[in-house]
């Protein structure tokens, strides 16, 4: 199944390609184009497949916004008129005429087209990876009806993101000269983790079913105990996982949000309370014991969040009163920072690490308008498809979905990564099975 595959590709083969430098790295544009490429195949083989796309109908506002979100880039891709461009985005214009000043005095080269990105390759990559994600989304939501094939898009995403685990606890333990950071790697396995936590959810739900035909409880407890422990064991292998990556952002979201999930699992029914949150209770306790076996090591690795950091937020925020309306360009960071980086502030800095203010520099205010209602709307769908969802593994995926977009957007508040080409496809894909997954009715949610 192609949905699967590119799963598997971006939990388990995309990290490897990641780099990230303290000076703030370089990501190749290829990894962005494969997954992209694997995306517009799946959405392909979705649409051939000829399954009625009945549970993306309801999503007219996030589908409108992300449609929204590729139209400006494709806006700011557009040769405009100097006079209209004078109008609405004067510090572009500028930037064209000084680029089109260099080119003449060393080439003699005629001047660029003037539009409002001032990174035009960078910001059709951009376009690029959000129609990619839309088609991952909507693949998965179309081709994943049964329940067979959402439990092999949670167990891939799960499995897979174990892949990486090895080598990031031997970089952890015994890190070498000149290696690669692992914060990039937290992101993985939060996403891993909360498609681990779908699994063990829904296994809470459903576990009294198994050995119903038991008459001994002990035979009963042999029947019930190990799908639960599998599953828990994997939720607590992903989030060492994320004490490995040794990023405070991502190991605060991850905890906030399942706070918040376990929470709503616990108490959405009355009945059965007392074991749903006896189960939550294990995970919990399970997952504080492993944070403070690890913190120790965790605690050696330098803070993100320093005076540097601080420099590039405030920087970050002057790039962006050039650019107010519709920004410097989707994708185009790097550039509109570099145009008022200060002397003091060293190195080439490619991303904020803060999502809205990545967007705010690179869209504008229309650009961040359109990102929150998109995050925001879909956290409220999700959240609704979850309460409405009467069957238990399928509301088990659903607030699995939740929980995945709720840590990835409170993360990339003070740790986004804007080059990752692998984690924007990972987290559509689970929120596609998800959320179709809490559209399910009747045989869609008993196959």
């Amino acid at each position: 199944m192609a949905v699967v595959g590119l799963v598997f590709a971006a939990a388990a083969l995309g990290p490897n390609s990641f780099s990230l430098p303290p000076a703030g790295g370089i990501y190749p544009a290829a990894e962005g184009l494969v997954f992209d490429l694997l995306a517009f195949v799946a959405a392909s083989a979705a649409f051939l497949s000829r399954t009625s796309p009945r549970a993306v109908r309801p999503l007219a506002i996030p589908v409108s916004t992300a449609i929204g979100l590729a139209l400006l880039g494709v806006f700011q891709l557009l040769p405009l008129p100097e006079g209209l461009l004078q109008q609405i985005a004067s510090a572009n214009l500028q930037i064209y005429h000084e680029t089109a000043e260099i080119l003449t005095l060393f080439d003699g080269s005629g001047a660029p087209v003037a539009r409002i990105s001032i990174a035009p390759r960078e910001t059709a990559e951009t376009v690029l990876q959000v129609l990619g994600c839309a088609a991952a989304f909507l693949a998965a939501a179309t081709v994943l009806r049964t329940r067979r094939r959402r439990r092999a898009l949670f167990w891939t995403a799960t499995v897979a993101t174990l892949v990486p685990l090895i080598p990031a606890g031997i970089a952890a333990v015994a890190p070498a000269p000149g290696a690669e950071p692992l914060e990039l790697l937290g992101t993985i396995f939060g996403l891993g983790f909360f498609a681990a936590l779908g699994l063990f959810w829904a296994e809470v739900l459903t576990n009294i079913d198994r050995g119903a035909d038991e008459v001994e409880p002990a035979a009963r407890f042999e029947r019930r105990f190990p799908p639960l422990a599998v599953r828990l064991l994997l939720m607590a292998a992903c989030a060492v996982g994320i004490a490995f990556a040794r990023s405070w952002p991502t190991a605060i979201a991850a905890a906030v949000s399942a706070a918040i999930v376990l929470t709503m699992g616990v108490t959405r029914r009355r009945s059965e309370r007392s074991r749903r949150f006896g189960a939550a209770a294990a995970a919990a306790g399970l997952l504080v014991i492993g944070t403070a076996l690890l913190a120790p090591a965790a605690q050696a690795q330098p803070a993100l969040l320093g005076p540097q950091a601080a420099d590039v937020l405030r920087t970050a925020i002057t790039a962006w009163r050039r650019f107010p309306i519709f920004g410097a360009g989707l994708g185009a960071f790097a550039d509109a920072f570099r145009s008022v980086q200060p002397a003091s502030l060293v190195g080439y800095v490619e991303q904020a690490r803060s999502g809205p203010v990545q967007i705010l520099v690179t869209g504008g205010a229309v650009g961040l308008f359109l990102a929150a209602v998109l995050v925001l709307s879909l956290l409220v769908l999700f959240a609704r498809a979850w309460r409405s969802q009467k069957h238990r593994e399928e509301s088990a995926f659903a607030l699995a979905g939740f929980g995945a977009l709720l840590f990835w957007a409170l993360e990339g508040l003070a740790d986004y990564h804007a080059g990752s080409g692998a984690i924007p496809m990972l987290l559509s894909a689970l929120l596609g099975a998800a959320w179709t997954a809490g559209q399910a009715r009747g045989s869609q949610a008993a196959v």
